[in-house]
């Protein structure tokens, strides 16, 4: 029983220094050669880990590779450092949603108030007054819209405004945007590494289990759905 776990440790080291020597030779990925010598240093550490994936998915001598690229990426970059910019990001983008829709709010009302002032007090301003105009002045070293959209854009302004949204309309559809937005992980893997609001040693292993169900499929090397974890507590990193 010893001598199988040491050969599955073998195996699965040697794969590792594969990818060591070959991202030296390519120059490429220096961080991922840095959490292979960092695996191997830590071998006994991964044994269990190892014991995990390669006799369960040696069947076709690629899946095990597949599920040790997967410890790999994630190792490279779900770093505790990466995943807690990526909490920030999210935390910033509820609070940026807010701040925008807070903003546009009061801009709108400032917009009206500028509309009623016109009609109403005597005095009027050269500004703009239709939404075409302000894309108009917005896309002036815009090629692609001088070239193909501008002349017949401009030429809807044959409709009168009461076609048109009105300026403060406009940004207030872009607040009520903002305030209705529901922030959401672009992939599993950030979904998963971002999960729990604070963060915790279990966000790397999160990650490596949704990186793991990104790879399953009935394609040659693919992680067979039938493969299951034991107890996901292994220290890899």
């Amino acid at each position: 029983m010893e001598e199988a776990e040491n050969i599955v440790r073998r195996v699965c080291e040697d794969y590792l220094q594969e990818q060591i020597r070959y991202d030296r030779e390519h120059s490429i990925l220096p961080s991922q050669i840095a959490v292979a010598e960092r695996m191997l240093a830590n071998g006994s550490a991964l044994e269990r880990f190892y014991r995990e994936i390669y006799p369960a998915l040696n069947h076709d001598g690629i899946t095990w590779k597949h599920a040790l690229q997967c410890a790999l990426h994630v190792g490279t970059f779900w770093t505790p450092e990466d995943i807690a910019g990526r909490r920030a990001g999210r935390k910033e983008l509820e609070q940026l949603s807010e701040d925008i829709s807070r903003h546009a709010a009061a801009l709108a009302d400032l917009l009206d108030r500028r509309t009623e002032l016109y009609e109403h007090s005597g005095f009027g301003g050269e500004t703009h007054y239709a939404i075409y105009e302000v894309i108009d002045a917005t896309a002036v070293r815009n090629g692609h819209y001088q070239g193909w959209v501008r002349e017949p854009l401009l030429a809807l302004r044959r409709f009168d405004l009461k076609y048109w949204p009105t300026l403060s309309e406009c940004i207030r559809a872009i607040g009520h945007d903002a305030y209705q937005a529901e922030i959401a992980a672009d992939t599993s893997l950030t979904e998963a590494a971002t999960h729990s609001s604070r963060p915790s040693k279990a966000d790397s292993v999160r990650a490596l289990l949704a990186s793991i169900e990104d790879h399953r499929g009935d394609w040659v090397g693919g992680i067979p759905s039938s493969f299951e974890f034991s107890t996901p507590r292994w220290r890899i990193w």
